[in-house]
């Protein structure tokens, strides 16, 4: 009777110790698995952040051009008018020196 006693306490160890194995191994696995799964979220998030980001900044790039471009032609145009207001005040500055 003794060794039935000493034999189910044996069985009942083992078991305990195959169940807590399990539950170490089921975990560790759990543990590998979990940090890999939160990376790849955090990294398509950032993915996907960094992406809106460049298109904002290409997009604000685009706006700046435009607008240099604009301003550059406006400029342009008064250079333009400009000359003209000089040439017509250098013809009446002539004008006016004949006629005295």
């Amino acid at each position: 009777m003794l060794e039935a006693q000493t034999k189910a306490t044996e069985d009942a160890k083992r078991k305990q110790q195959e169940e807590e194995m399990l539950q170490a191994k089921i975990k560790a696995a759990v543990n590998a698995v979990a940090p890999q799964a939160t990376v790849q979220t955090v990294d398509t998030g950032a993915e996907r952040l960094l992406a809106d980001v460049e298109k904002r900044l290409e997009d604000q790039a685009n706006e700046h051009k435009s607008a240099i471009e604009n301003l550059q032609s406006a400029i342009k145009e008064k250079a333009k008018e400009l000359e003209q207001l000089q040439n017509k005040s250098g013809e009446l500055e002539a004008l006016q020196k004949s006629r005295m």
